[in-house]
């Protein structure tokens, strides 16, 4: 894509590219995946609402008014033309959206479950969501090797000075449980399932 670029400049545009897109893609795998679970995005906006979930799937006019909701994000932005600050309004979108989610299985869909008297589903939710929901987050997940290769205290794995200073083992405090080993590339629409 950068090829003809000299080596620094190609850098930093596949960098400010890749910014771009690793919030994007989470932001399409949430609302294809959320589409799938059976409710429109905007149900957890207003949990208070007299009948928050409904059985609207949402579809292609949902992930569609989503998109141009965010399209509408981006423009008000002071700089919209500038790679930085979409990139981090996508970041931000991104987290919104997954505590939007973690706070609904958490809070909104368990209380449901509880005032209907659905004991057994108010259960499996309540057992599930350990397993699901912190993966969506951005809590750290330590490798199983990073008791035996930690960091220095008191670098944070996701810091600069730690990647180039420790770059295996920041690698291995932040890579997940088994780091080398991908069983499967998009994992997300499984944890909100599990969730």
């Amino acid at each position: 894509m950068f090829k003809t670029l000299p080596e620094k400049a190609a850098f930093k545009a596949l960098k400010r590219t890749l910014q771009l897109i690793a919030p994007l893609h989470d932001i399409m795998a949430y609302l294809v995946s959320f589409a799938k679970l059976g409710n429109c995005a905007a149900c957890f906006e207003f949990p208070l609402s007299p009948n928050p979930l409904r059985g609207d799937r949402g579809g292609t006019e949902g992930i569609g008014s989503e998109l141009q909701e965010l399209q509408n994000m981006i423009d008000s932005l002071q700089s919209p033309q500038d790679p930085t600050r979409v990139a981090q309004a996508l970041l931000l979108r991104r987290e919104v959206m997954f505590l939007q989610f973690d706070a609904a299985v958490r809070h909104l869909i368990r209380r449901t479950f509880l005032a209907a008297g659905n004991i057994p589903a108010y259960q499996s939710v309540t057992d599930s969501m350990c397993h699901g929901l912190p993966a969506l987050s951005n809590c750290l997940r330590k490798s199983i090797f990073a008791s035996q290769l930690s960091l220095p205290q008191p670098l944070n794995p996701r810091s600069l000075q730690a990647f180039e200073l420790f770059p295996w083992r920041a690698f291995l405090e932040d890579g997940g449980l088994f780091p080398v080993m991908s069983s499967s590339p998009d994992t997300l629409e499984y944890n909100m399932q599990v969730g």
